[in-house]
């Protein structure tokens, strides 16, 4: 468990105490439902687990920054996700047409020299992956 899951899983700890704070609310509390700002009259404990919270909130969020920067790096900066998807749905094609113009001279052969498919798969060394 890394620490952010442990920051994340601790965060659930807040939720508990918040609702046990909300039976002792101070004279000047606000309501606190979204749990985003600290009440007021915190206790520290209370204040330690909404740090915590909130730390773990900022490291997920630096790391899912690390990983848009570098998914960014793999695929360019600036690339457009429409053109790339639809620049390899294009070769997925040509790969797809060539592989069935093979099957059918391959199938040609295998007619041609009266034997199978599988059998002349084998003389040229095709797998069924091929």
């Amino acid at each position: 468990m890394t620490v952010v899951d442990r920051l994340l899983a601790f965060s659930g700890l807040l939720n508990k105490l918040h609702v046990q704070y909300a039976q002792f609310p101070c004279s000047h509390s606000i309501p606190n439902t979204a749990l985003d700002i600290a009440p007021p009259c915190a206790t520290p404990v209370i204040q330690a687990v909404y740090d915590a919270r909130q730390n773990a909130q900022q490291a997920r969020i630096e790391a899912l920054q690390a990983e848009v920067k570098e998914l960014q790096k793999t695929l360019g900066e600036g690339e457009n996700a429409e053109q790339i998807v639809s620049k390899h749905i294009k070769l997925l094609h040509r790969y797809n047409e060539a592989k069935d113009a093979t099957q059918i001279l391959i199938g040609k052969l295998a007619a041609y020299r009266q034997a199978t498919i599988r059998q002349v798969h084998n003389d040229f060394g095709l797998t069924d992956e091929d």
